[in-house]
């Protein structure tokens, strides 16, 4: 009956391997009324790898939680779910909390979706809060194509600014 037990449980289950059983239970999740585990869930199943979860994390998609919807669509992502795309682009544009819109700019930037870019260049520069830029402009590295070389030039401008703008441009040319 602990919220708490469950809870860590599926943490578990996320580290495990893809078992049909784990995976159905993690499905059968999704649907309960506990939005926190369905959250986590979620998660979980794209964590683990398995696939065969892609109809029901398409089906969350639909849900009346925000967070269920936003977490189901980067577990898609996670497990390469391209026929995603055009959803997560409609609710990209649609939504207006600064957040969820992240979650489906990252599902379009793991999946390297590219016609969309110019949509999600406008949201990256109107973003104030900086993790909330930095994960927004990750999104974008994915899409380009250097998430590497992406996260190495965040790093060190974070720690000397003007060596790593150097680099940066020394990589231009």
């Amino acid at each position: 009956p602990s919220f708490n037990v469950r809870y860590e449980a599926i943490i578990a289950v996320a580290h495990s391997r893809p078992d049909p059983e784990l995976v159905d239970a993690m499905i059968g999740l999704l649907g309960s009324n506990e939005p926190d585990l369905s959250v986590n869930a979620a998660w979980a199943l794209g964590r683990m790898g398995d696939k065969s979860a892609i109809i029901a994390l398409r089906e969350t998609l639909h849900s009346d939680y925000p967070l269920l919807c936003a977490r189901s669509a980067r577990a898609l992502a996670t497990l390469g779910d391209t026929e995603s795309i055009p959803y997560f682009v409609d609710r990209f544009v649609a939504e207006t909390d600064p957040g969820i819109r992240i979650a489906y700019a990252q599902s379009l930037g793991k999946l390297r979706y590219r016609d969309h870019i110019e949509p999600l260049m406008d949201f990256l520069s109107s973003l104030q809060e900086p993790i909330l830029r930095a994960e927004m402009a990750l999104a974008m590295a994915r899409i380009i194509g250097n998430e590497r070389q992406y996260m190495m030039l965040w790093r060190q401008f974070r720690d000397d600014f003007e060596i790593a703008i150097v680099k940066a441009i020394l990589l231009l040319k």
